[in-house]
């Protein structure tokens, strides 16, 4: 991992290779087109990690990400050659993927998902827009990172039910989501949590700007949403449900 100085190094190489090429504009219009067909690539990603999709339909999705994503590189490449590739290493991934369907989102080996996250953090690095945005990769330490969050946000397109944000409560951490699936079943809008229209990214912006702008609301907030989980969601809770459940289902 790079340190601030030597990301700032990094940094600044990149943007005078932006500029000595000539491709500023070039690189930010890929990743304007780039963003409109991320969506679905971590969706299709999500959901083969979480069991809900079929491998064929994932995979219908990352085929179709990869079709598009290949003129895109070869526009960068007439500027930035360094960018040529990842196209390349996209098909062997969902090559792979027919024998060992890892392939498509493993941690441990050059899958499509690993790729296709290297490719959004280079054009991030390279419009110089890393200070705004951390790429940890995977980190073990959820608990360190939780308590060096002002906010914890999950903008989604559907959630069955939100562990990520029962674990950022249970740190005492203010959060925000998306009003889908069942994440409104725990995160009550400006009592636990604060909730955002689905797909509205102004709302979501704004809910969090909110918190930001108001430190007593977002520790209010924070310690409602302790107080939620210790009453409803520690292991002592839950085996005082079930034994309730059961007991209930025996008198019958």
């Amino acid at each position: 991992m790079l340190s601030g100085a030597g990301r700032a190094e990094n940094e600044r190489l990149l943007a005078e290779e932006l500029d000595l090429a000539g491709a500023r504009s070039r690189v930010l219009a890929v990743h304007e087109d780039f963003t409109e067909f991320n969506d679905g690539v971590v969706n299709a990603c999500g959901t083969l990690q979480l069991g809900i999709s079929s491998n064929q339909e994932a995979t219908d999705v990352l085929i179709g990400a990869l079709a598009a994503w290949r003129p895109l590189e070869a526009q960068l490449m007439r500027s930035l050659p360094r960018f040529g590739g990842y196209s390349d290493r996209l098909l062997r991934a969902l090559k792979f993927s027919t024998e060992d369907a890892s392939w498509l989102t493993g941690t441990d080996r050059d899958s499509f998902h690993r790729v296709w996250f290297e490719i959004h953090e280079d054009l991030i690095a390279t419009l110089g827009m890393t200070g705004r945005f951390t790429f940890t990769g995977f980190r073990a330490d959820t608990e360190t990172l939780l308590a060096a969050m002002d906010v914890v946000v999950l903008a989604t397109h559907f959630e069955g039910f939100g562990l990520a944000l029962l674990e950022a409560m249970a740190q005492e951490r203010p959060v925000v989501a998306t009003r889908v699936g069942g994440i409104p079943e725990f995160v009550v809008h400006d009592a636990t949590g604060l909730l955002h229209a689905h797909e509205d990214d102004a709302d979501l912006a704004a809910q969090v700007v909110s918190l930001l702008s108001d430190g007593e609301k977002a520790a209010r907030i924070a310690r409602a949403g302790r107080e939620l989980v210790d009453r409803r969601f520690t292991t002592d809770a839950f085996a005082q449900r079930m034994g309730g459940l059961y007991r209930e289902v025996s008198r019958r």
